[in-house]
């Protein structure tokens, strides 16, 4: 949780400062409250979703387990894409499913949350 307070705290800071159009950037804060693990990918777009480039530093491909949550930014971005492959076994390696979400348009921050149970998973960014 405190994890979550100060990403949140970071990222209110980065949104709340004034910043020219070509520096523009979307903060993500993705969160796994599901009790799977998670191997999660971001692909980040500045032309709204025409091309998308994959996420690196710290929106590269993750492997996030059951209660974790992650941040990172994407600089001169306008729309975010994340795809969530969920893991049912112990060691986190076999699949049993996948989902994908996608958010288009300037928005400072934004929060993907992986729930749902074994039957159903819903990825959701607002």
């Amino acid at each position: 949780m405190k994890l979550l307070a100060g990403a949140l705290a970071a990222l209110f800071v980065l949104a709340v400062s004034p910043q020219p159009a070509s520096a523009y950037s979307v903060n993500l804060i993705f969160r796994n409250t599901t009790k799977v693990c998670a191997s999660v990918t971001v692909w980040h777009s500045s032309d709204n979703g025409k091309t998308w480039k994959d996420g690196t530093g710290d929106l590269q491909p993750r492997l996030v387990k059951a209660g974790e949550t992650f941040a990172g930014s994407a600089s001169g971005s306008d729309s975010i894409r994340v795809q969530a492959r969920m893991s049912n076994s112990d060691d986190c390696t076999r699949v049993s499913g996948h989902i994908e979400a996608v958010y288009l348009g300037r928005v400072a921050v934004l929060i993907a949350t992986l729930s749902g149970d074994s039957s159903r998973y819903y990825l959701r960014i607002k």
